[in-house]
């Protein structure tokens, strides 16, 4: 496979690519789980005959689903309690493994090595 000269700023090209993918997608990752958060808070502060569980409950279960990574990580944690410090952690290595899961797989998909071989022929 010969990529041509210009493999090396190609290289820096795709890192810095990525690396803004990752940063943009964990970014709205955490975004998103807030704003689910916070709906979330707003239906369960309606009065009981104003609830709507037939909303709150597919919201709860798709915030669930996409904070998936963190509550597996505070369910390894031994206590009742989780520190504060460790639930931030825990949020910010979601959000992070979130975007590595979208770019991997927008690289793999558009930008791989084996896509680029095919084009330079």
């Amino acid at each position: 496979m010969d990529f041509g000269e210009d493999t090396d700023e190609w290289a820096s090209r795709w890192k810095k690519r990525f690396r803004r993918r990752v940063l943009g997608i964990a970014l709205f990752h955490y975004l998103v789980w807030l704003g689910f958060g916070g709906i979330l808070f707003v239906f369960a502060a309606l009065p009981v005959g104003g609830a709507v569980d037939w909303l709150i409950l597919p919201l709860t279960d798709f915030r669930g689903w996409i904070g998936f990574p963190r509550n597996l990580l505070r369910s390894l944690w031994p206590s009742e309690t989780t520190p504060w410090l460790l639930n931030h952690v825990i949020t910010l290595l979601t959000s992070l493994s979130w975007g590595v899961a979208y770019a991997s797989w927008k690289y793999f998909r558009l930008d791989g090595p084996l896509l680029r071989s095919r084009k330079a022929d």
